[in-house]
C-alpha cells in the first residue's frame, strides 16, 4: 500500500508517521567544550566558543609567547566573526612588539587585507590599519607589490579596491614617495578615477591630491587623461597644497613604540588654523566630539577666511572609525556649505562624492542626505553631472534613492540652482532605466523624478520615453507631475461638492455675484487650461447652441462658464 495515501487517509490528529518537530529544541545540544586545548577551541565549530578562546589568547601572550604557534593567526585572522578577528589583530601587534618577526607570512597579509581590511567593524579596520601600519617599518616586509597587485585585480572588489587605495595614501602621507613612490603606481590610479564604484573613483581622487604634494610634476604629466572636473579639482587642490609648501619628509614610526601625540594645547576661542592643528592631535573619539559640537554651538561665530580650514578638517573625518564623530562632520559640513555658498563652492564640489557615499550606511544616512541638500545651493550642476550620472548605476539602492531625491529637490526648490534642459536630457535615460531596478523604493523615486521632468521640461525625448512605458507607470509619472486626469475628474466631479454647485448654476437658482464666488471655488479644481483642452476635446467641429447644451455634461459646464469668465476679464 502506498505510504503517502496511508498517511493522508489517516483522520486529522492522529498522524503518527513522518511527523516533524515545527520548530528546533529550545536548547541544541552542543559538543562539550571542556578538556579541549586552546587550539582546538579556536578551530571550534561554535562562534561564541572561538571569540572566549582568542581572549584567552590575548591574555596568555600578553604573560608570554615563546611556545605560540603563529600558523593559528592564519585562520583566525580569516574567522567570520568580527571579534575573532580583532583579538587576532591584537595578538598580531603584541607579537610584533616582542619582535617575533617569524610571525609574518604572505598568508598573515594577505587576510588582514582582504579580511579584517573590509571588515564591518570599524574598529577592526582601525587595527588593521594599525598592523599594516607597524609591519610597514619593518624592512623584511614588503607591502608595495601587494597593495599594486590587489588594485591591479580585476577580480578584487570595489569595496577591497577603495579600502587599498584608502590605506595607500595613508602610507603615502607617513613614509612618503621614497618607499612608496608615486610614479610606479600612477597609471593604476588614472584608471580607478574611470571606475563605475564612487567609492573607489572618490578614494583615488583622493590618493592623486596627496601625490601631487609629493610628485606635482608626474602627476602633471597624466593629467590629460583625466575628465575635465576631475581635472580642475586637482590644479586647484594643487595651488592650494603648493600655497603650503611641498612635502619632501616622513615620519618613522616605530614597532616597539606608539607615535607619541604633542602636548595637548587648550583650543583657542576663534575657530581659526590653530583650532584646526590642535584638533588634529585630539586622539579620543570623545574629546573630538566635545570639539565638534561646541563648533556646531558657536557655527555663527566661524569667520569667512577660516571657513576652507574648518571644512577641510571636517573632510578628513568622514573615514573616522567613530560613527558620532562622523555625523557631526556631515553635518557641520552642510551647516558650513549653506553659510558661505561661494567661499566654499569648490570645496563643495570636491565632498560631494565623499558625503553620498556615506548613504550607503544606514547610520550616517540620515545626516548625509541634510548635508547633499545644504551643498545643492554652493554646487554648479554641469560640473557634478558626471558624478551624478556614475552615483545612478551605484550598486547600492540607497544611494540611488538619495541621489535620485536629491535631484527631486533640486527641480522643485526655487532657490536652489535648478537643472538644465541638457542635463534632464542626459539624466532621462539613465532614471528611466531605473524604473526597472529590483528594488521598490528605486524604482518609485525614479518615476517620481521623472514626473517632476515631465512638470518643469518639454523635451519631446522625455514624452516619448514617457509613452513607451506601461499604464500603471504612467500614471505614476502623471500624479507626480501633477497633470490632471480627465477621466477621474470627472468622475469625482460628480461625487463631490462641485455637483451641488453645477446643478445651481444649471437651474439658475443663483446669480451675481454668488454665481462668481461659486465659479471661483470650482475654478480650484480645475484649471483654465485643462477647461480649455476639454472643450476643444468635445468640439471638434462647429455645431449649434442648442445640440451644445443638450449633450452638455457637468464637466463641460463648468470649462464653458470658465472660458466665458476668462474672455470676460480679457475685454
Amino acid at each position: 500500500m502506498n505510504l503517502a495515501l496511508a498517511f493522508d487517509e489517516q483522520p486529522v490528529g492522529q498522524h503518527k508517521v513522518l511527523e516533524i518537530p515545527e520548530l528546533p529544541p529550545e536548547n541544541p545540544i552542543e559538543p562539550p567544550v571542556e578538556g579541549l586545548t586552546l587550539e582546538e577551541q579556536l578551530a571550534h565549530k561554535n562562534p561564541k566558543v572561538r571569540f572566549e578562546a582568542s581572549c584567552r589568547l590575548v591574555k596568555a601572550l600578553s604573560e608570554s609567547a615563546a611556545d605560540f604557534d603563529c600558523s593559528v593567526l592564519e585562520k583566525l585572522l580569516a574567522d567570520p566573526h568580527p571579534g575573532v578577528q580583532e583579538r587576532a589583530l591584537e595578538a598580531l601587534l603584541m607579537l610584533l612588539r616582542q619582535n617575533r618577526l617569524d610571525v609574518i607570512r604572505k598568508e598573515i597579509t594577505t587576510n588582514i587585507m582582504e579580511k579584517c581590511l573590509i571588515s564591518t567593524k570599524q574598529v577592526t579596520r582601525s587595527k588593521a590599519i594599525e598592523c599594516l601600519f607597524v609591519m610597514a617599518t619593518l624592512p623584511e616586509i614588503e607591502l608595495y607589490n601587494p597593495i599594486k597587485s590587489y588594485i591591479t585585480n580585476k577580480s578584487s572588489s570595489g569595496k577591497l579596491i577603495a579600502a587599498i587605495l584608502s590605506l595607500l595614501k595613508q602610507l603615502l602621507i607617513n613614509f612618503g614617495d621614497a618607499k612608496y613612490p608615486v610614479k610606479e603606481i600612477l597609471p593604476q590610479i588614472i584608471l580607478q578615477t574611470k571606475s563605475k564604484n564612487i567609492s573607489v573613483k572618490s578614494e583615488a581622487m583622493e590618493y592623486l591630491k596627496e601625490a601631487q604634494k609629493w610628485s606635482k610634476e608626474e602627476v602633471g604629466k597624466v593629467l590629460y587623461q583625466l575628465k575635465a572636473s576631475q581635472q580642475d579639482e586637482l590644479r586647484e587642490n594643487g595651488e592650494l597644497a603648493f600655497k603650503a609648501g611641498a612635502r619632501s619628509d616622513y615620519r618613522e614610526l616605530s614597532p616597539s613604540k606608539t607615535v607619541e601625540v604633542a602636548n595637548y594645547h587648550p583650543l583657542a576661542e576663534d575657530f581659526d588654523e590653530v583650532w584646526c592643528n590642535n584638533f588634529i592631535q585630539l586622539k579620543r573619539w570623545s574629546e573630538k566630539r566635545d570639539k565638534l559640537e561646541e563648533l556646531m554651538d558657536s557655527i555663527t561665530s566661524v569667520k569667512t577666511g577660516n571657513a576652507l580650514c574648518i571644512a577641510n578638517t571636517l573632510k578628513d573625518l568622514l573615514n573616522d572609525p567613530n560613527i558620532t564623530v562622523v555625523n557631526l562632520a556631515v553635518n557641520l559640513i552642510g551647516q558650513l556649505a549653506k553659510m558661505f555658498k561661494e567661499e566654499l563652492s569648490l570645496f563643495s564640489k570636491r565632498v560631494f562624492v565623499p558625503i553620498l557615499c556615506k548613504c550607503r550606511d544606514k547610520k550616517t544616512i540620515a545626516e548625509a542626505k541634510k548635508c547633499l541638500e545644504n551643498l545643492a545651493p554652493s554646487l554648479k550642476l554641469e560640473e557634478i553631472l558626471d558624478d551624478v550620472k556614475d552615483s545612478l548605476h551605484d550598486k547600492s539602492s540607497q544611494v540611488k534613492v538619495s541621489i535620485i531625491d536629491w535631484i527631486t529637490s533640486v527641480m522643485l526648490s526655487k532657490s536652489k540652482p535648478q537643472l538644465t534642459a541638457q542635463c534632464i536630457k542626459q539624466l532621462t535615460p539613465i532614471i528611466s532605466k531605473l524604473t526597472d531596478d529590483a528594488t521598490a523604493e528605486v524604482r518609485d523615486a525614479a518615476l517620481s523624478c521623472l514626473g517632476t521632468f515631465k512638470k518643469h521640461s518639454a523635451d519631446p525625448s522625455l514624452e516619448n520615453t514617457i509613452k513607451e512605458m506601461n499604464t500603471q507607470k504612467q500614471e505614476k509619472i502623471r500624479k507626480a507631475s501633477g497633470v490632471i486626469n480627465v477621466a477621474k475628474l470627472m468622475e469625482g466631479v460628480r461625487h463631490n461638492r462641485v455637483n451641488s454647485d453645477l446643478q445651481a448654476i444649471q437651474e439658475n437658482e443663483v446669480c451675481g455675484e454668488e454665481k462668481e464666488v461659486l465659479l471661483e471655488d470650482i475654478g480650484k479644481v480645475i484649471s483654465l487650461e485643462e477647461a480649455t483642452r476639454v472643450v476643444e476635446e468635445v468640439l471638434p467641429k462647429a455645431v449649434s447652441y442648442t445640440h451644445l447644451r443638450a449633450h452638455e455634461t457637468s464637466l463641460h459646464l463648468v470649462c464653458r462658464l470658465l472660458l466665458e469668465k476668462k474672455k470676460k476679464k480679457k475685454k
